[in-house]
């Protein structure tokens, strides 16, 4: 990190989306956004706080009043700040984390050398729908298509997963997200119920907590698993790898920045695990530094950075698209991160 006097600054934003993001434990029409810009020497550097509740205990009120307990704690380092926040706030810590990481590397502004396969969403509550929506998806080269279940009842999810897997042709995947929506037994008749489809995983049936579930499903079942909500920590990754998950999904917003994140890929590969990487809940800064990561760690699973696509507007002047099921990523511009008319809630300067 460079030396000199420090400044802090982070704004709020409120993004609509295009259509409603339906999740198990909730339906989104909008997300809550916080941009962390760190300035020092001249250089700048910008991280994103997207809390999500329900997939974690962070908030934007508890963003903020996290925020408003580093200002009133007078901290003088960086350190002081991320240390105190680790624990209780750790999406806040990957924000104010990569602002530091950005600050002192430019180049993660920089575009992608090529673009990034991304797993589409398959939306549609009926059958006929969702079928259509995979085929819409398809004939846009999507290679990897990905559907919420666990909202509507096993029976209703059952016919949209088998009317979607007998549409898409040969050589495109299709993976299933619980969001932790699922019991034991409604897992298994689940896993029965798809076991001759061509399903790539099956991504956290359960609560974040319940490991002794996810090993007993796994022994029970050949459908693979896939643990997101699960995995904060190193240890994590090799308790996932322990109770027989097959994927860990990583998200750069789970992390302190991108060279943990890319110490936790590399230590999921040593235990065996495929590593899905992205977060479809945020906006188009958090979706460029993952981008960056997967490139820098040479993945090859379809990304999942794909919150910006979601919003109904575009929010800042950048060169990112979906086009043919991929990212092109042109890279952003650091300066228009942070516009005067953002609504600015915190600002602290620090003197190293």
């Amino acid at each position: 990190m460079q030396s000199g006097p420090l400044r802090l600054t982070v704004h709020r934003h409120q993004f609509r989306l295009r259509n409603p993001y339906v999740l198990s434990f909730a339906t989104l029409e909008h997300i809550d956004t916080f941009y962390v810009t760190a300035e020092q020497n001249g250089a700048v550097g910008h991280g994103e706080v997207t809390p999500l509740p329900g997939y974690s205990d962070e908030s934007a009120g508890s963003v903020i009043a996290a925020l408003e307990f580093i200002g009133k704690n007078e901290p003088t380092e960086i350190t002081e700040i991320t240390e105190s926040l680790s624990t209780r706030a750790p999406i806040l810590t990957s924000g104010i984390t990569c602002a530091i990481e950005t600050l002192d590397d430019q180049g993660a502004w920089n575009g992608l050398e090529k673009p990034i396969p991304l797993a589409g969403l398959c939306a549609g509550t009926a059958p006929e729908a969702a079928a259509a929506e995979a085929r819409e998806l398809c004939s846009q080269g999507y290679k990897a298509l990905k559907m919420k279940i666990g909202a509507d009842g096993l029976d209703q999810d059952l016919q949209r997963v088998r009317s979607v897997a007998q549409t898409i042709p040969g050589g495109v995947n299709l993976s299933l997200d619980a969001n932790q929506a699922l019991s034991f037994d409604g897992a298994m008749n689940l896993c029965a119920g798809i076991g001759d489809l061509p399903v790539s995983f099956v991504e956290q049936p359960f609560a974040p907590q319940a490991w002794d579930l996810t090993a007993d499903l796994a022994t029970a079942t050949s459908v693979p698993i896939m643990m997101d909500e699960s995995i904060w920590h190193a240890e994590d990754i090799a308790r996932a790898s322990a109770v027989g998950a097959k994927f860990v999904k990583l998200k750069l917003c789970k992390h302190r920045g991108a060279k943990d994140t890319l110490a936790m890929i590399a230590l999921a590969s040593d235990q065996g695990l495929g590593v899905v990487l992205g977060n479809g809940v945020q906006s188009s800064l958090g979706n460029h530094l993952e981008a960056k990561i997967y490139e820098t760690a040479n993945l090859s699973t379809a990304g999942e950075f794909n919150g910006f696509a979601k919003f109904d507007s575009p929010w800042m002047p950048d060169g990112m698209s979906v086009e043919n099921g991929a990212l092109v990523d042109g890279g952003i511009d650091p300066s228009s991160v942070s516009q005067p008319t953002d609504q600015k809630i915190f600002q602290i300067d620090l003197p190293t």
